[in-house]
This record gives C-alpha cells, sequence and structure tokens, in this order.
C-alpha cells in the first residue's frame, strides 16, 4: 500500500518537477552559453527525463500487475472468485465474447428473462464462480452484489466507504459532471440546488403536462389505426412521449429545443455504447477519428443549444436580483434554487448548470421510456392484470385525464410498475 502511494505521489508531480527543471536548464543556458555548461545541462535534462520515465514506467507495473494481483488475493481469502485476470484488457475480451454468442441465438419473444441477453457474463461465470462475483473491466475490479441485506448496506451508508465508480472519460459528452457522477461536499451543494426543481410539489403541478402528451400519443395511435396501420413500435412511442414529457416539464416554452436536444444525446448514447464495450486508452478520444468527430460535434451543438435555452432564461426572468422569475419548469426552478444559493457564498457555473441539464434530460428519458415499454409487454402477458389496471382507472378517473389527486387513489395502477 506504501508503495502505491509513493509512486501515485510521483506520477502525479514528476510533469510539474520536469517542467521546473527544464525551465532552470533554459535559464543556465542563456546566462553562460559556453559548451561545457551546455553539455552538463543537456545532460541532466536526459538523466531527469529518464528518471520521469521509469517513475511512469513503475506507475503502470502496479497499476497494470501488483494492485490487480493484490486485490483479487483480498477477495479469494474471503471466497470471492471470479475469471483470472488479464493484464491491460481484464476481462473485456471473454465479456463480448459471450456476448456475441448470446446475441447470435433467437430469443423467445414472449420471454421475459432479460439477464442471459443483457449480462451474459454475469449468469455465465455466477454458474462457474458462485456469488459474489470478480470480474475486471480492463484494470479496474468489478463485484456483483446479489445478496439483498448486503445491497441495502451499500446504497444506504453513509460513511464514504462506498463511493461512486469513475466513469469513461468519454462518456462525460452525455451526462457532464453533474449530480450523478459527483461525490462529496461538491456533490450535496449541487444536491441542494437541484433538489427543489425536484420537489413532489412542484412535480405534481406538472401532471396536466404529461397527460397532455400522453393524449397526443393516443390520438396519433387511433389516427393511425383508423388508416389501415396494423402495428405500433410501443417502444419508440414511448421514447417520444417522454422526451416530449421531460421537455416540456424541464424548459416549459422553449421544449422543441429541449427535444431537439434528446435526438442529439440519443445518438451521443448509441456512441458511447459502441465505445464502451473496448477498452479506453487515455488520449485515444482525442485522435480525429470519424466517430470522435461525430462525438465533438454532438457535444458542441449539446452545450451550444442548452447555453442558449438558459441564457435566454436568465433574460426573461429578469435582472437576477431576489425578485428574478425564472418560470416554474424544472430549468426555471434550477435556476432560482441557485440565484438564492449565491447570497450564502455557492454558486453554479453555466457549465454546471449545462450538466445538471444533460444529466436529469437523459437519465429521466431512458429509465421512463424503457420502464414503460417493458411493464406494457409485461401487463401483455398477464392480462388479468392488465384487465383489473384498466377498470380501477376508469373506476377512479372516468373519462377525464388524471391529476395529482387522482393518482394517489389508483391503488393498483401504483404497485404494477413496482411489481413488475
Amino acid at each position: 500500500m506504501i508503495l502505491s502511494d509513493s509512486l501515485w505521489w510521483l506520477k502525479r508531480d514528476w510533469l510539474h518537477l520536469c517542467a521546473c527543471f527544464s525551465k532552470w536548464v533554459v535559464e543556465l543556458v542563456v546566462m553562460d552559453s559556453s559548451n561545457q555548461y551546455a553539455i552538463l545541462c543537456c545532460s541532466l535534462g536526459l538523466l531527469s527525463g529518464g528518471v520521469a520515465f521509469m517513475v511512469r514506467f513503475y506507475w503502470l507495473i502496479v497499476e497494470l500487475w501488483w494492485n490487480p494481483i493484490r486485490i483479487r488475493r483480498i477477495f479469494e481469502d474471503q471466497g470471492v472468485r471470479g475469471p483470472p485476470y488479464r493484464v491491460f484488457v481484464g476481462n473485456m475480451p471473454e465479456i463480448a465474447a459471450v456476448a456475441k454468442e448470446e446475441r447470435a441465438k433467437i430469443m423467445d419473444r414472449l420471454s421475459n428473462d432479460i439477464g442471459r441477453r443483457i449480462l451474459p457474463h454475469h449468469r455465465t461465470w455466477s454458474k462457474l464462480y458462485g456469488k459474489p462475483l470478480l470480474y475486471w473491466f480492463g484494470s479496474k475490479p468489478r463485484l456483483i452484489v446479489s445478496e439483498p441485506e448486503l445491497i441495502k448496506e451499500i446504497l444506504s451508508n453513509k460513511f464514504g466507504h462506498y463511493s461512486k465508480t469513475k466513469s469513461r472519460p468519454d462518456s462525460g459528452d452525455l451526462i457532464g459532471k453533474g449530480l450523478v457522477v459527483l461525490d462529496g461536499k461538491k456533490w450535496a451543494e449541487h444536491r441542494r440546488m437541484v433538489s427543489p426543481a425536484f420537489n413532489i410539489n412542484h412535480l405534481q403541478l406538472m401532471t396536466s403536462t404529461m397527460a397532455t402528451s400522453v393524449a397526443e400519443m393516443l390520438d396519433n395511435w387511433r389516427n393511425g389505426l383508423a388508416s389501415g396501420q396494423n402495428e405500433i413500435d410501443v417502444r419508440k412511442e414511448f421514447r417520444v412521449l417522454t422526451a416530449d414529457v421531460i421537455a416540456r416539464a424541464g424548459f416549459g416554452s422553449s421544449y422543441r429545443e429541449g427535444k431537439r436536444v434528446f435526438e442529439m444525446q440519443a445518438e451521443q448514447a448509441h456512441i458511447i455504447s459502441e465505445v464502451s464495450r473496448s477498452v479506453y486508452i487515455p488520449g485515444y478520444k482525442y485522435i480525429p477519428t470519424a466517430k470522435n468527430r461525430r462525438r465533438w460535434k454532438l457535444r458542441q451543438e449539446v452545450e451550444r443549444s442548452l447555453i442558449q435555452i438558459i441564457e435566454n432564461r436568465r433574460q426573461a426572468g429578469g435582472d437576477g436580483g431576489e425578485s428574478a422569475n425564472y418560470g416554474n419548469d424544472l430549468l426555471g426552478l434550477m435556476l432560482s434554487a441557485a440565484r438564492q444559493e449565491e447570497s450564502k457564498g455557492m454558486k453554479l457555473t453555466l457549465q454546471e448548470i449545462v450538466d445538471e441539464c444533460k444529466t436529469f434530460f437523459f437519465a429521466g428519458h431512458e429509465t421512463t421510456s424503457t420502464l414503460l415499454t417493458w411493464t406494457l409487454f409485461l401487463l401483455s402477458q398477464h392480462q388479468e392484470w392488465q384487465e383489473r389496471a384498466r377498470a380501477e382507472v376508469l373506476d377512479v378517473c372516468g373519462k377525464h385525464p388524471p391529476d395529482a389527486g387522482m393518482a394517489n387513489h389508483l391503488k393498483i395502477v401504483s404497485p404494477v410498475f413496482l411489481v413488475f
């Protein structure tokens, strides 16, 4: 542990030390241009470069070989096993091979056993090595926990023992450095400024907005069926629906610009999903490949669109003083909360606000649309629950769009989303 910490310190500061030494060498050469001093300075420069290279080399050995072996032995002593570690790549080649083999199989369309399709390596290795399971994502360990009590302990622990996993640098395009990836004091500051936008009372006021979007979707379905359309791709439809709802609730009158951000984020997610299956090579994201150039362009367009929306809202809100009114949508509530916190010495930069917008747009969009699609699929497999849920909605709401008060009386519909 001491060796690892020491090498980490050296790795962190070696560039700074070399830069200082190079500056000193230049000053010596300028002060005395004799050959003797020049040769001495060049020799010392080469020596410092060699030392820096050796420090970096030993640090790589610790990170790519010593630490993984040490961690694996610690877990094996506790009875936790997994596939063997391979230098640099970890178990990623095996993960890719198992996934490719599973995708080649024809999945039963009426089966809800999706675990083997989404995470086939978990199921394969759990049978071989048992649970919990340890495997390697590059040189980083991944521990798979399935015991409910242990999961509860990890999620509810407040002592900081379980830190958030650092995401790949190239995934920052999608969610930035928002609340999802922050830790410690910075997380607490952001949460205090963002949480008012997600207060239950504010969210209940958006029920009518959600009902309007759902009504428009159902009208489109009816028109399609009347014109002879035989099938509806509910996955696609729910993606459009959730994008519309979050754009209206998040941006208010600027929801059309918000929907454009969703479209670009969907393409970003597809690109990041592809690159995440390979080992991250430091510096590769700066190489102007076709995929990287497209990723750069999408990031610039998303941030440009969000900055424009935020600046327009700030201008419309007034002078930015205590009386500023930024609106009652999520963006307006977040800007108002951030303005109030400025008086306490805490301030969100424009980039931080952009990152928070990225986070709640993408996170809310994907999770909600997937939940709706999955629930509808399972209701089609359990039609007795479908009939009970429909009867309850008609009984409570009648022919009127539901509001927050009605939703509280849906005793069957609400648990359906949790059970399924």
